[in-house]
């Protein structure tokens, strides 16, 4: 499923970079960011023990993973910061104004001053996980009642919440639905697929005639990862696709800031003209090539040398 994601994060980037912030169709592309922090949210609780049992083991790796994932945001944050004066959509950088601005970035929950946002929450909700797996062993409903409350709040004052708080209650939702099982639940009715299409419909026709909120958002993520699962159930698992697409989803991390930062190479370009169909199209085929190449050489490189292998599951894993 991430490799779908991978795929579709390619495209609202291109869009984004060649033909604007505002284009239409980033609307229906939305979607993406969200998705990939529900599930980090689900695979959180997919897998928590029974009550009464302690995986003390689970609960350090993913505050480590938390803990990576800030240092990870704030060291790619300070070396862009250093290198670039500006962004592709005029956004200003400077390690000064970096620093000016911590706080709305990180307790805040800020975007305008940061990069790579997307790693803030899901780094905030793995070091949440952590907490949420050590009350699941003393008091499940302790825990569905804290994420319960969470997501609430989430839903009353969506419309004025920033990025972090508003992906943070998206990622709650997404431990919610472990905690439920909702993979499980997926699978064991054919039904599914037709509701799926339907609710796609309906999310579709609510953005085209509503302004979006953290309702209609969740029910946009919950509706196209239901249809992305069983386009993959029935997806020929020996297919070339259906292995690219298992590779990407594999190297997630890895293919979200390469993607950004080929793009941002592209877009300086004097090739490839700005507010252009095609330029935009060519981008998305060339780093579709390039991430491909970038992880085919990476997997190969893993196997060769014990040493990248070691560096990239310290930062990546």
């Amino acid at each position: 499923m991430k490799g779908v994601l991978v795929e579709v994060m390619v495209l609202f980037h291109a869009i984004n970079y060649f033909l604007g912030a505002t284009h239409v169709a980033l609307k229906y592309l939305d979607f993406v960011t969200g998705s990939f922090i529900f599930i980090s949210g689900y695979l959180i609780t997919g897998k928590v023990p029974k009550a009464g049992s302690e995986d003390v083991a689970r609960a350090k790796r993913i505050a480590v993973r938390g803990v990576k994932l800030v240092v990870l945001f704030f060291c790619l944050n300070i070396m862009v910061n250093m290198m670039l004066s500006s962004n592709y959509n005029k956004r200003t950088f400077g390690v000064g104004l970096f620093f000016e601005n911590v706080m709305e970035i990180f307790i805040k929950g800020k975007k305008y001053h940061a990069i790579f946002e997307i790693l803030l929450p899901i780094a905030y909700l793995q070091l949440m996980g952590a907490i949420f797996q050590r009350l699941s062993w003393r008091c499940r409903p302790v825990m569905y009642l804290s994420v319960s409350i969470a997501v609430g709040m989430c839903v009353i004052y969506s419309n004025g919440i920033t990025f972090l708080y508003f992906f943070l209650g998206v990622g709650l939702c997404g431990m919610t639905a472990g905690c439920v099982a909702l993979r499980e639940r997926l699978k064991s009715s054919k039904n599914w697929i037709i509701m799926s299409i339907s609710c796609v419909f309906i999310y579709f026709l609510l953005i085209t005639g509503l302004k979006s909120n953290f309702s209609i958002y969740l029910f946009g993520i919950l509706s196209l990862l239901s249809l992305i699962h069983y386009g993959e159930l029935v997806c020929k698992k020996s297919s070339r696709l259906h292995a690219m697409t298992i590779s990407l989803g594999q190297y997630s991390l890895l293919s979200y800031l390469s993607q950004i930062l080929f793009l941002q190479v592209l877009f300086r370009l004097p090739l490839l003209a700005k507010d252009s169909v095609g330029s935009s199209l060519l981008a998305i085929l060339l780093t579709n090539v390039f991430l491909v190449g970038l992880i085919r050489a990476m997997v190969e490189i893993r196997k060769h040398s014990p040493g990248v292998n070691r560096t990239y599951l310290w930062i990546f894993s």
